[in-house]
């Protein structure tokens, strides 16, 4: 369960918003994008799942170091992100974790995606 404060629902909203602004670079609004799973983790309380995120975020840094700068989809993250901030807004536990898995879902297909063009590059 995703235990929130006010004020952390007003920096998940903070995160959620920002990620949209178009003039960010696909290393700006990773790292952004970052923040706002590190903050959700927070709430969570849950270190093992902190500890797969760091995994996928060491995987998705070098994939940024390796394929230099890409388009990005601001409105599909933002709508990901929405949703899992909605959902822990309104203290619906079932919601945000359907939320997040909705988005993680989306997070690996496109790492799945990556690797396979990686692998016909190389």
């Amino acid at each position: 369960a995703v235990h929130a404060t006010p004020d952390d629902i007003t920096e998940l909203e903070r995160l959620c918003q920002d990620i949209r602004r178009p003039e960010l670079s696909y290393p700006e609004a990773y790292a952004l994008d970052l923040k706002f799973h590190r903050k959700l983790l927070e709430l969570m309380g849950n270190e093992l799942v902190r500890n797969v995120m760091d995994v996928v975020q060491e995987f998705m840094l070098a994939s940024i170091e390796e394929g230099g700068e890409r388009q990005r989809d601001a409105e599909h993250t933002y709508r990901g992100h929405r949703a899992i901030v909605d959902a822990v807004s309104r203290g619906d536990a079932d919601a945000a974790e359907k939320a997040m898995r909705e988005h993680l879902d989306t997070i690996e297909t496109y790492l799945h995606e990556h690797a396979r063009k990686v692998a016909r590059a190389a």
